[in-house]
């Protein structure tokens, strides 16, 4: 009796586990609608930790909260002096604007920023379900 429930514990310990995991964003190419009705493709890039679109251009795209119309994407810092991925006020307004259009004031948006960024939220989503455990 007592090996079933050694075999049980590790079956849902394992159930539980999996379900922590991120999952990855849809790999295709999808439409997006801005509120003014405008539409632009790209990819949705990253997975439930941190997230964001890319066209095919590589250009990093990223939807304003307040606004809630889709922006090209700048790194800024937040209050804690951390990067962040933030919208720069330039609105994507169809498919195929490139960065040669775009005002100089911001550059392009690096992967290995956008992997930095991901790697400190995920460690911090991993450390507010910490909190959520059992003391021992």
């Amino acid at each position: 009796m007592n090996r079933y429930r050694k075999i049980f514990s590790v079956v849902v310990i394992f159930i539980v586990t999996k379900g922590l995991l991120a999952a990855p964003a849809a790999p295709h190419l999808m439409t997006f609608e801005q509120p003014d009705g405008s539409i632009f493709q790209g990819y949705l890039k990253g997975d439930e930790y941190f997230s964001w679109i890319e066209t095919e251009n590589k250009e990093v795209i990223v939807k304003n909260k307040f606004s809630g119309f889709y922006e090209f994407g700048m790194l800024g810092k937040d209050s804690e002096g951390l990067t962040e991925l933030r919208p720069s006020g330039v609105r994507v307004v169809e498919r195929g604007i490139g960065l040669r259009r775009l005002p100089i004031s911001f550059g392009p948006v690096h992967r290995s920023d956008l992997g930095k960024i991901w790697k400190r939220m995920k460690q911090k989503r991993i450390e507010e379900r910490r909190l959520l455990l059992p003391k021992k």
